[in-house]
């Protein structure tokens, strides 16, 4: 198995590109990364009902999602 990519905080997210997450997402620590325009997620999640990645709960504003944080490195 590959090694855990580290979060990323909201603060060093590149251009073009933002947090999303469902309310469980934050408490779990996987909030997903997304480009600006488009209907879902890096990993493919698509980006429905409220917007909880700003939320300061669970782990703070840091972007945990595996899948996404390799499609967001290999961009």
């Amino acid at each position: 198995m590959a090694d855990k990519l580290q979060p990323i905080k909201y603060a060093d997210i590149k251009p073009g590109f933002y947090g999303w997450a469902k309310k469980g997402d934050v408490w779990d620590n996987t909030r997903h990364l997304t480009k600006s325009g488009s209907s879902g997620t890096l990993c493919g999640l698509p980006m429905l009902g409220n917007n909880y990645a700003n939320s300061t709960e669970g782990s703070g504003k840091e972007v945990g999602c595996q899948k996404c944080l390799e499609k967001y490195n290999n961009s």
